[in-house]
């Protein structure tokens, strides 16, 4: 089999990440991450709340990295309530949504 041409998430190659923990895999670069929060942040100015929504993406380890750059969870299940305790939200910090809640 022919190893293909490196490909990098971030600093890391990604055939070496999936040979190391199998496919499909899913991969996300957190430096990416927080420019992309800071740009939608500064675009919306100091006044607006960044709410991630746990549906888009119920990781731990992104939402760890939105809560350290100041955005606050949506939630709409328990699963999503048990993620973002996991990374860290608390209290105010998270929103719940979604009909029919009590």
């Amino acid at each position: 089999m022919r190893r293909s041409e490196p490909f990098f998430v971030g600093r890391h190659d990604a055939n070496e990440l999936a040979a190391r923990y199998g496919t499909p895999l899913y991969v996300f670069d957190a430096d990416v991450l927080r420019q992309q929060f800071r740009a939608v942040r500064a675009a919306l100015g100091p006044d607006v709340g960044v709410w991630y929504s746990l549906k888009a993406n119920p990781s731990v380890a992104l939402a760890r990295v939105l809560r350290a750059e100041g955005a606050g969870a949506e939630v709409a299940s328990a699963g999503e309530i048990l993620v973002a305790r996991a990374a860290g939200y608390a209290g105010a910090a998270l929103q719940l949504a979604g009909p029919g809640k009590t």
